[in-house]
């Protein structure tokens, strides 16, 4: 009987606060609350991308690297 009622608490509680999120994001405020963390996760996505093309061109060097060192040629400068 206790999980019963500990599963109708948790339910009502869970839906009051979504409530409330929903009726803070409706107001002005939220709004802009809303805007301001759109433009942040747009930003650092932009950020993770870059790294990420970033890497793939280091790696793509390190790859180039290691095949001219097992063919034998002559080693490359090695960027820092």
């Amino acid at each position: 009987m206790k999980d019963k009622f500990n599963f109708i608490s948790g339910f009502m509680a869970g839906a009051a606060v979504c409530a409330a999120v929903m009726l803070y994001l409706q107001s002005e405020e939220g709004r802009e609350t809303a805007t301001k963390v759109k433009e942040t996760l747009k930003r650092a996505g932009s950020k993770l991308l870059s790294t990420l093309e970033e890497m793939d061109d280091l790696m793509q060097e390190v790859v180039e690297q290691g095949k001219s060192f097992t063919r034998g040629d002559e080693p490359s400068e090695v960027k820092a």
